[in-house]
């Protein structure tokens, strides 16, 4: 068991310490010629029609907001009696 650690570790060594192939003599990137191309268009027009649908969603729930809401001021009735002594059972009403 140890011959086989011991060769698997001379075979890793072996791997790093060799030299790695040159590159291939290509041409740096022009970022002028570099663009997003149709996948990004569609990504895009994608996004502002999502947008749109969330946005006429929204409107539309708000619509349905009860504008006759309680003041903050006032304190709400949960159904419990006592918080001491309900043990998670609402009152009868």
């Amino acid at each position: 068991m140890a011959g086989l650690t011991v060769l698997a570790t001379q075979a890793w060594v072996s791997l790093v310490a060799a030299d790695p192939s040159p590159l291939p003599d290509e041409p740096p990137i022009d970022p002028s010629r570099v663009t997003p191309g149709l996948l990004g268009l569609v990504a895009f027009l994608f996004l502002i029609v999502a947008v749109a649908f969330l946005y006429r969603s929204l409107r539309k729930q708000l619509k349905r907001v009860d504008d006759d809401l309680p003041d903050a001021g006032t304190p709400r009735r949960l159904g419990f009696d006592d918080p001491s002594d309900s043990h998670g059972k609402p009152t009868s009403p």
